[in-house]
């Protein structure tokens, strides 16, 4: 056989081939099916999304205002680790129990705090990565 000619035979198969590949649809289990053109499902027209009202966030504010827990909590830290607080920062009420992010001056932690204290029961925890 001419070379052009077996060149074109193989050509036109390679071409129906892909128009085959192209018509059939692959399921996750590897399952092919025949797709026609009716059975694709037609894109809806995307309606525009109404807004719906913003939930308000809660203030955060300590439920308590008792400070008593603060000097035992500041000996305790001091005596643990050798630190000072610098400031405390309210992080939220978690479980009926307020909690504080606590700032040393010994050391510059960036945007978290050195250790997060229970102010119901003064236990506290180093703020790990």
């Amino acid at each position: 056989m001419n070379k052009k000619i077996l060149a074109t035979i193989v050509l036109l198969f390679l071409v129906l081939a892909g128009i085959a590949y192209l018509k059939t649809e692959t399921s996750f289990l590897g399952e092919k099916k025949e797709v026609s053109q009716e059975s694709k499902p037609k894109q809806k027209k995307k309606e525009p999304k109404q807004k719906q009202p913003q939930p308000q966030e809660e203030k955060k504010e300590p439920k308590s205002t008792d400070e008593t827990w603060k000097p035992l909590f500041e000996q305790n830290l001091y005596n643990m680790y050798q630190v000072t607080v610098q400031k405390y920062v309210f992080a939220g009420n978690f479980n009926d129990h307020d909690y504080y992010g606590i700032y040393v001056n010994e050391l510059e932690t960036g945007v978290k705090p050195y250790v997060t204290v229970d102010a119901e029961t003064g236990s506290f925890s180093l703020v790990t990565d």
